[in-house]
């Protein structure tokens, strides 16, 4: 039979309380309380596109700013946004656009979309490429 100190059992206590509160701590970026609707992902567009994102909440907390980057370059933070809308740029090539939102009590929530950047000016969208189309048509660039 062994015996247990009074000491031992508090301290297995502390150490599992402890293990226990930080594993439910979560570290994850939340991407669901963020919407992009442009770009959409996996799109090709041009060097200057129209950046369009909101998230009233993050992780059911009020958003106090937003910021958006490209692959692992610094935040271009919207101090107080809960939204974004404007034109943005970048090299052409394939990127990673990091789209992200904090909570105004520290939550942080980010959303990470594949695009191509195109060196032309203009990309047309509608219609496909080798599409057949009618006499009139519509023609999204």
């Amino acid at each position: 039979m062994q015996l247990f100190s009074l000491r031992s059992l508090c301290t297995s206590a502390v150490i599992v309380f402890f293990a226990i509160f930080i594993s439910s701590i979560s570290t994850k970026a939340y991407a669901a309380d963020i919407t992009v609707s442009a770009p959409l992902k996996n799109t090709t567009v041009p060097s200057s596109f129209l950046l369009q994102a909101s998230a009233p909440t993050c992780v059911g907390q009020n958003t106090a700013s937003m910021a958006y980057s490209f692959d692992s370059n610094a935040d271009n933070i919207l101090s107080g946004a809960t939204s974004i809308n404007q034109m943005v740029t970048d090299t052409a090539g394939s990127h990673i656009l990091r789209v992200k939102a904090w909570g105004n009590s520290g939550a942080f929530c980010e959303m990470d979309l594949n695009i191509t950047v195109s060196a032309q000016s203009v990309v047309v969208s509608t219609p496909s490429n080798n599409a057949h189309v009618a006499t009139t048509f519509p023609l999204q660039a």
